[in-house]
């Protein structure tokens, strides 16, 4: 495959754009013509970077030139704009375009197996497993010996918000165990931003039942470190979907059951006064 043609996506943290204080102090449409001029800038001929034109970033952000001149300076305050005369620059998506480009080069290094292996790898992560019950594949799903997992390149969007610092983050005290025999040590950051996700879940519970299911498996049925993730957070989107409707089949079951009684008082207040329930015949 030729190299230009894996190269035409790349990963996102929505957290990182939507928590930016310059993006939430946009109004609607400068936010909408800020979100499609990103991901324009994407496909530039220089992944990143676009020229410091009116014209063209009107037509990268999909809006009329009377309207970008209008929004330019909100738009433009989540972007570096100064750092490069002439043009405006996303740093997190030109560091994510070289850091893709050098994982892609080492794994066409390695070898067409190593090729083959980080594919199937990014499929998964893209997609994750099959659908079945709350951690596990689906029943008579056939299960692949996984490959062990090599360096994945640290993704960072935006304005580079959230990329790796060279102090190791604090541990939240939950290790999920990997295909490779290794655990893989949760963020106390990471998994608090999970708490604030899915709310409906208790997910400390949760990070503890996956775990046990994890080691039940053997090693080679087990997650790659690129998988892991995909599997906890579809692990708990379903525990928030449970939750999310059995919380509405109580409510109406409530609704229902208090009116139920609330009629039933009703009559018997009216055989109280009437000496029997008006409408209905003695």
């Amino acid at each position: 495959m030729p190299r230009d043609e894996r190269l035409d996506g790349f990963m996102l943290k929505p957290a990182l754009i939507l928590g930016d204080p310059a993006f939430q102090a946009m109004e609607p449409g400068a936010q909408r013509a800020y979100l499609v001029l990103f991901l324009n800038l994407w496909g530039q001929k220089e992944p990143g970077v676009i020229p410091d034109s009116d014209y063209a970033l009107a037509a990268a952000s999909w809006t009329g030139l009377e309207e970008w001149r209008r929004i330019r300076d909100q738009v433009g305050a989540a972007l570096d704009t100064a750092g490069r005369p002439g043009f405006w620059t996303s740093p997190g998506l030109v560091e994510t375009h070289k850091a893709q480009s050098e994982w892609i080069e080492r794994q066409r290094n390695a070898g067409r197996k190593g090729g083959k292996a980080a594919r199937r790898n990014l499929m998964e992560r893209a997609s994750g497993d099959p659908g079945g019950d709350l951690f596990g594949p689906a029943e008579g799903t056939r299960t692949r010996t996984q490959e062990p997992d090599t360096a994945t390149p640290s993704l960072a969007v935006g304005r580079g918000n959230g990329a790796a610092s060279g102090a190791p983050p604090a541990s939240s005290g939950f290790a999920l165990p990997l295909n490779d025999g290794s655990d893989l040590d949760l963020p106390a950051s990471m998994v608090a931003e999970f708490r604030a996700l899915y709310g409906a879940v208790n997910v400390d519970e949760a990070l503890r039942e996956m775990r046990g299911y994890l080691l039940s498996l053997p090693r080679n049925r087990r997650k790659t470190r690129r998988g892991i993730l995909v599997f906890v957070n579809r692990g708990l989107a379903r525990l928030q979907d449970r939750a999310a409707t059995a919380g509405g089949a109580r409510h109406h079951r409530t609704a229902a059951d208090d009116r139920a009684r609330a009629g039933a008082g009703a009559r018997l207040e009216d055989a109280k006064v009437f000496g029997r329930v008006p409408g209905v015949k003695p």
